[in-house]
């Protein structure tokens, strides 16, 4: 599903669901196939390198930056402008506020270190959920 937008960025395409991205792809089905190759060679390679830094809205930004920026030259900023896939996002007013308290609760729990597997996969559940409540369930 492409991007839905609300406001005047990220850039738009020429065709609904294309906003401004990289390869200047103008249909938004080919966009949706090459958002998914690009970002699944992104998380590949994520996975074999990692990203170092701190969990903070910055940490976040470099890590869509990592997996989207092939796509999507503005990646790693921050919207001003609402956007969604089918339903929106966090609203941009929000997004430091929001990713203030998303952090802070992780960096309360100690970062889900030391906790067991059931535990753990309840928690960053949580966490991964409010980061991203449209996130797709896979069982």
């Amino acid at each position: 599903m492409g991007f839905r937008e609300w406001g005047g960025d990220p850039p738009r395409g020429p065709e609904p669901g294309t906003v401004g991205n990289r390869p200047g792809i103008t249909e938004a089905a080919e966009l949706a196939r090459a958002e998914s190759e690009l970002t699944s060679y992104g998380l590949i390679e994520l996975r074999r390198t990692g990203l170092a830094g701190r969990y903070a809205l910055a940490h976040l930004q470099a890590f869509h930056c990592y997996i989207f920026g092939d796509v999507y030259g503005w990646a790693r900023e921050l919207r001003s402008v609402s956007i969604g896939k089918g339903d929106l996002f966090c609203l941009p007013q929000h997004l430091g506020s929001f990713s203030e308290d998303v952090f802070g609760t992780l960096a309360r729990a100690g970062y889900l270190r030391g906790l067991d597997q059931a535990l753990f996969v309840d928690c960053l559940t949580v966490v991964l959920a409010d980061v991203n409540p449209r996130l797709p369930l896979r069982w």
